[in-house]
């Protein structure tokens, strides 16, 4: 289409304009009038109409073969599918706006501004996983691990705290905290957990934080709390580091990590007593602070005993004993923020994190015997997870990016 032609257009539409409108398949019965044009890549100039009917008066174009977006019809012209691949591309994969834009998705290209501009509606409207979780109710095992990372937000610390279910690897609940070392807020978490999620653990497997210890004794009192024995004998590391300690301190770390691997509760049991019965075997203060340590928090390390025995859990399904799973699924999501490279905006960190956490919770794994997604496995999948993201408004204003 050259110019001529595009004049010819615009006096078809004015003479016919809802016609026109509907061969263009937007804005049915509207009054349409002209808003310009634009030259397509390579090919004609096509022209732009403006809907008079509707408030805002949206534009929009009237090239047959570009059809307008209904998943975000207010920042894009192309069509859903090409918008979802280049979310998908960005959120699966550590590939930048620019990067998106310099590959072809699906044959079509956009500009990295345009990438930019999907991605932050898609986080804009994202569900939370509170939301996600109270709309499917998924069905999860009952091991509750909770975690939180590190996000520079302005140059400032934020921490995303997450649950996550140890069975399905699932994320229940996740919130962006202003101070990890909050029990106030790190117990409000809880309390929607246990009341809007009924979400009721057999047991929680935490890192040793106090101000999660805190809040979590106070929501779930008779829920058995393991401590994780990966970070346990990271402190143990701490108070007896290797290359400032002599053979016979070597010899207490050894029998500490017996205690803490065992894999039955005697092995731990034996272990133990050996430690408590030849504690003079190693006088030095740092030896002793080890050695009380771990006594003043037995009963924690060894809780996953108590429960694979009171539920009858097997060695293919027992309580877990770290917290690795939240571990993995954190490195992953920092793999992503790390070439993000910090917020200038607080307001852009929650959605982001909102996409990745539905990302991770309806996409099958790629690696592991197990590839389902963690939605499949606690028995509620997502076909479209990035069309089941988004929250349903009829208010223009709300969905504004």
């Amino acid at each position: 289409m050259n110019i001529d032609d595009a004049q010819s257009n615009m006096d078809s539409y004015l003479r016919n304009p809802v016609a026109e409108a509907s061969t263009a398949r937007l804005h049915d019965g509207h009054r349409c009038g002209p808003a310009g044009s634009y030259s397509r890549r390579g090919a004609n100039t096509v022209l732009r109409l403006r809907c008079l009917d509707c408030p805002d008066q949206p534009r929009f174009s009237t090239d047959p073969l570009s059809t307008h977006s209904q998943l975000f019809p207010w920042v894009s012209r192309y069509r859903d599918d090409i918008a979802m691949n280049v979310i998908n591309a960005y959120v699966d994969g550590r590939m930048s706006y620019r990067g998106l834009s310099l590959n072809s998705l699906g044959g079509n290209k956009v500009s990295s501004a345009t990438a930019y501009r999907w991605v932050k509606a898609a986080a804009h409207q994202c569900k939370s996983p509170l939301e996600a979780s109270t709309e499917l109710q998924p069905v999860w095992g009952g091991s509750l691990q909770l975690d939180a990372f590190h996000v520079s937000v302005e140059g400032c610390a934020r921490w995303a705290f997450l649950t996550l279910d140890s069975e399905t690897q699932d994320i229940p609940h996740a919130r962006v905290l202003r101070n990890e070392r909050d029990p106030r807020r790190i117990a409000k978490m809880c309390i929607e957990l246990r009341d809007v999620l009924h979400y009721r653990p057999k047991i929680i497997v935490v890192d040793g934080n106090p101000s999660v210890l805190k809040a979590v004794r106070s929501i779930y009192p008779s829920v058995p709390i393991q401590l994780c024995v990966w970070h346990k004998e990271q402190t143990i590391n701490k108070i007896l580091p290797n290359r400032k300690i002599n053979a016979n301190q070597r010899e207490l770390k050894v029998k500490i990590h017996e205690f803490l691997c065992a894999n039955t509760l005697n092995e731990a049991d034996t272990a133990y007593q050996f430690l408590i019965e030849n504690s003079l075997i190693w006088p030095e203060k740092k030896s002793q602070n080890a050695i009380i340590s771990l006594n003043r928090d037995r009963e924690s390390l060894l809780a996953h005993f108590y429960v694979d025995a009171k539920f009858g859990l097997t060695e293919e399904k027992r309580a877990p004993r770290t917290t690795s799973v939240t571990e993995g699924t954190i490195s992953r999501f920092r793999l992503k923020l790390h070439q993000v490279h910090g917020f200038k905006s607080f307001e852009n960190l929650p959605g982001l994190l909102n996409l990745l956490f539905m990302h991770h919770r309806a996409v099958p794994f790629r690696s592991g015997r197990d590839k389902r997604s963690p939605l499949q496995r606690a028995q509620r999948p997502v076909d479209n997870w990035l069309l089941f993201s988004q929250r349903k408004s009829n208010n223009e204003t709300d969905r504004q990016v």
